[in-house]
């Protein structure tokens, strides 16, 4: 009787703790409603209940038709670079742009319109700390093996672009009602995380005598390369290309499946494929072997002969150069100079010099100022007291005034 009620005791014990853990422990909806809910509060000062959060398994084309081309639909790129898609509804998009340049939510429902860029970088912030938030609470001992973290990568204009951008083939879709400012504005908000499973690294063994080249070697064979399948090329003129329209049908020839290859980043081609689908998605099959690119040159330089070897030459030794030696002094004969003749010989013979020797004739002599010529018989001036008088001034006419003259015509001279 003890050792049965000792044992009711533990099993209860046990199923007490063991639902106290599952309490504890957070579901992805109950994560998500936390998370967004603090995100707007913490982040933007904005009252955000999530209604209702509804969870569900889809596969990639059902993933695209939930979604509305009219919503703001995005990729969030991944740790591991699978992309998660993320639709906003024009409801909540408007809610948050208003809450964020006028300061509140306006009551009235926001008219439809295209979402642009500008709506984007104001939604990023609260998208990716809700997504901080999801996986911090996820994070748990029992954690999903899908979880990781995301940040806002870019804005697709219509479903179908998303979905070329989209490669895992599940996903994991949050489909939340929220509510904005006790109700202002109401919509929907829709998260898709890809469904995949890490991948767990095997320890490998070190060979000791692996060489560096080899293990370079091993680590550009197992690097990620992007292919992509190229079903047909069709020419066209840049004429035709400006002609076209959205949702206008380009027709291919029907050899064009047939010619399917798998070109590089670059645009090399590496094989020829067989175009086919799996499970609803596009697929190739291989229809030849992969020929590694650097084969024939590897062939060829085995089969080139080798290199004779060169001898190398002793390096040679450079001496100082010796000095020159100093030029010789040559001598350098002077001219000579005449001697020059005695002056004081020479002026002895011209003897005493005379002006009166010149042959000069005498100047006349015009004596003082007491020889010159008496002019005293000169006849006398006559005599001018006998002029008449000058006539009085008083007594002349008036001269005509000068502005009373007529004016002269010039043009006809």
């Amino acid at each position: 009787m003890s050792d049965a009620a000792t044992t009711s005791i533990l099993k209860r014990k046990a199923v007490d703790g063991l639902n106290g853990h599952k309490a504890r422990s957070m579901s992805p909806e109950k994560a998500m409603r936390l998370g967004m809910a603090l995100s707007a509060q913490n982040g933007m000062g904005l009252a955000c209940e999530v209604t209702r959060v509804q969870r569900s398994m889809v596969s990639h084309e059902t993933l695209v038709g939930m979604l509305d081309s009219e919503s703001l639909l995005a990729i969030l790129e991944g740790e591991n670079g699978a992309g998660a898609a993320l639709a906003i509804d024009i409801q909540v998009m408007s809610g948050l742009v208003e809450h964020q340049t006028l300061g509140r939510v306006l009551p009235h429902a926001a008219a439809p319109r295209t979402p642009t860029l500008v709506d984007a970088a104001l939604v990023t912030p609260f998208v990716e700390d809700t997504v901080a938030r999801f996986v911090t609470l996820m994070s748990t001992d029992e954690a999903p093996g899908w979880l990781q973290h995301y940040k806002f990568g870019a804005v697709t204009e219509d479903t179908r672009t998303l979905s070329l951008s989209l490669k895992s083939h599940d996903y994991h879709f949050l489909l939340m009602d929220i509510s904005l400012d006790g109700g202002a504005k109401s919509g929907t908000l829709g998260i898709a995380f890809p469904d995949f499973q890490p991948e767990v690294e095997l320890p490998q063994e070190v060979d000791e005598a692996e060489t560096p080249a080899g293990s370079f070697q091993a680590g550009v064979l197992q690097a990620h390369a992007a292919l992509t399948a190229v079903v047909g090329r069709l020419h066209m003129t840049i004429g035709d290309m400006q002609h076209l329209q959205v949702g206008q049908v380009i027709t291919l020839p029907v050899e064009a499946t047939k010619e399917t290859t798998l070109e590089s980043v670059e645009g090399g081609r590496v094989t020829a494929v067989k175009l086919g689908q799996i499970n609803g998605m596009r697929a190739v099959r291989l229809v030849e072997a992969i020929v590694p690119a650097g084969a024939d040159d590897n062939a060829s330089q085995d089969m080139s002969p080798p290199m004779p070897e060169m001898d190398v030459a002793e390096p040679m030794t450079v001496s100082e150069p010796a000095p020159l030696p100093e030029p010789a002094a040559v001598p350098v004969p002077e001219p000579e100079v005449p001697d020059l003749p005695d002056l004081d010989a020479a002026m002895e013979g011209l003897g005493d010099f005379n002006m009166d020797d010149l042959g000069m004739p005498d100047l006349p002599d015009v004596g003082g100022p007491s020889d010159l010529p008496d002019i005293g018989g000169l006849p006398d001036l006559p005599d001018v007291g006998g002029l008449p008088d000058l006539p009085d001034l008083d007594s002349l006419p008036d001269l005509p005034d000068l502005a009373d003259l007529p004016d002269l015509d010039l043009t006809g001279s």
